[in-house]
């Protein structure tokens, strides 16, 4: 979900729904929440990105029974494919416990 706050209004738009077998799961709050079941019978799903390294292994099987037609998107491949190796959702920000040091004046 972090990832839609991310797009810029015009690509926001671009975002038909939310696939999620739980209907109340976080991104009900942002719009369409539709069941795997039922995603692939809307025309306007062209693809679907693979978002939950720690549900990996799950979106890569569930994704073997999309249709053809249906791009996936698995952004953990990218990122390895760019020497970036990531053991988290990259969406989570990581950080020291302390924090950084932004150069801020404290008043």
């Amino acid at each position: 979900m972090e990832v839609f706050f991310w797009l810029s209004k015009e690509n926001k738009k671009k975002i038909y729904c939310f696939i999620d077998n739980n209907p109340k799961c976080i991104c009900s709050k942002l719009g369409d929440i539709i069941s795997l079941n039922e995603a692939f019978t809307h025309k306007e799903i062209k693809a679907v990105i693979l978002s939950s390294y720690v549900n990996l292994s799950m979106l890569k099987k569930e994704a073997e029974s999309y249709p053809q037609n249906i791009q996936r998107l698995d952004i953990y491949d990218y990122f390895a494919k760019n020497n970036y190796k990531l053991e988290h959702d990259f969406f989570d920000a990581c950080m020291e416990a302390e924090g950084y040091e932004v150069g801020f004046p404290m008043c």
